[in-house]
């Protein structure tokens, strides 16, 4: 795919490159960095919690908010 349907988002310090199908990259990135809000609040509350229990949790944030639109 090229760089116009791609965007790259740090997390944990690690990079992750996503890509879209329908071209929206704009739309691709408000949702990465939504997501990547997500996950900077959730450690802030709970800085000592593993990583990968951050992004569960963000995920579960996540699935929740859009279940109670």
């Amino acid at each position: 795919m090229s760089d116009n349907n791609s965007y790259r988002l740090e997390i944990f310090g690690m990079e992750f490159s996503l890509t879209t199908k329908d071209g929206d990259r704009e739309g691709l990135k408000r949702v990465a960095e939504y997501y990547k809000r997500v996950v900077t609040e959730l450690q802030k509350k709970s800085p000592n919690l593993p990583h990968i229990n951050v992004a569960v949790l963000a995920g579960l944030t996540l699935t929740d908010e859009l279940y109670n639109l």
